[in-house]
């Protein structure tokens, strides 16, 4: 079998990153068009260097960038390590755990992954009301960090943990903080793992915010964004395109730190340990 030449390859992933940052440029490029030049998918460049759009958003005239990207970080941060902690916890106790009350917890943990958050719309809102947290950040983070999937996430990173250690530790007399120490200690690599998984999904989902959020002041940026998109064009869109670049940054900078970790994280947890 001829293997495939490399210049080939090579042509092959300079097309895919050009094909990939592309709509970033035109995202950057648009942030200096006003609306009737924006509308324009044949001409890319701008005519004029302006930086209206910019000014405006830094500004905060039409929309608060440093609010709503403050709200976005705050909700997605605060998910992303509530269900770390929620899960990891959780995990801790089945480990211990046997018989049918291991399985009716478990089978809990995965229910709360495969139903929908579209489904559980209208009783979100209700109880959200009834406690007296609608329109709280803390209705979004009790709600989206109380999940199954770090439950399963952590169940099969403890798998990973070895029997020798444990039994050691039981020798020792380790009490059940200690052996919550030990966990942590062996688990670090998963946990940070989780935590760029979950936190790119938190940053990329925005139905619990648009249910549970209704003023201004607590929407996250994208949701702030919404105010700008109507038909009668009386907003420039360039201030959407110039937002949306800030909307790339956090995501992509914790990916590039926890890439490593997220990818022999998933390799280890994904894979059958008794194998």
């Amino acid at each position: 079998m001829k293997q495939v030449p490399k210049w080939l390859g090579r042509a092959f992933f300079l097309f895919w990153i050009c094909l990939s940052c592309y709509p970033f440029l035109w995202m950057f490029l648009s942030s200096f068009k006003q609306n009737t030049e924006l509308f324009r998918p044949d001409r890319l460049w701008p005519q004029q260097w302006d930086f209206f759009a910019w000014q405006l958003l830094w500004k905060g005239e039409l929309i608060s960038l440093k609010q709503g990207l403050w709200n976005a970080l705050y909700l997605s941060f605060g998910q992303t390590f509530l269900a770390a902690f929620l899960g990891y916890s959780y995990s801790f106790f089945l480990y211990f755990t046997k018989g049918r009350v291991k399985l009716g917890l478990t089978v809990l943990a995965v229910a709360a992954v495969v139903v929908p958050a579209q489904v559980m719309a209208i009783p979100l809102v209700q109880i959200s009301q009834r406690l007296g947290l609608y329109d709280n950040a803390w209705s979004v983070l009790l709600t989206g960090g109380s999940t199954g999937l770090g439950v399963l996430y952590f169940i099969q990173a403890f798998k990973r943990i070895p029997k020798t250690l444990l039994d050691a530790a039981a020798i020792d007399g380790a009490g059940s903080l200690q052996l919550y120490g030990l966990f942590f200690q062996e688990s670090k690599s998963h946990l940070l793992g989780f935590l760029l998984l979950f936190f790119m999904l938190c940053w990329h989902a925005h139905l619990l915010p648009l249910l549970l959020l209704h003023s201004e002041a607590n929407l996250p940026l994208p949701l702030s964004m919404r105010s700008l998109l109507d038909s009668s064009l009386r907003f420039p869109r360039a201030v959407l395109m110039a937002a949306s670049l800030f909307l790339i940054f956090p995501p992509l900078i914790f990916f590039m730190f926890g890439y490593r970790s997220l990818k022999n994280s998933l390799g280890e947890v994904l894979s059958d340990p008794d194998v």
